[in-house]
């Protein structure tokens, strides 16, 4: 089963995109909450999926759905998966730990 740490933050209208660090969160999004999450292989998943790179052994490109997540390749995900890449993988999120910003 394939897993990695990632954080995202709680902004004004929902969540912000998931980066590998939180002080990369905080470089890019205005954040009140930071939350570290696990993201973890789920291959039963109907929603959220994401991209994991066989290069760096780690999971990135998270989205709530495929068709949002295709956008990121020009030529599709396939492509990509064929050279051998990646793969996009259904996943589910447990978030770890949540650290509230004053």
């Amino acid at each position: 089963m394939k897993k990695t740490v990632l954080y995202r933050g709680k902004v004004e209208n929902g969540y912000s995109d998931f980066y590998p660090t939180s002080r990369m969160l905080c470089i890019f999004e205005q954040v009140t909450t930071i939350e570290e999450v696990e993201i973890i292989e789920d291959s039963s998943s109907t929603t959220w999926v994401a991209w994991w790179d066989n290069k760096l052994s780690r999971f990135s490109l998270v989205f709530e759905n495929r068709k949002i997540l295709e956008i990121c390749f020009p030529y599709g995900s396939k492509v990509d998966t064929e050279k051998g890449l990646g793969e996009v993988l259904g996943i589910r999120l447990q978030v770890l730990k949540e650290i509230v910003l004053h």
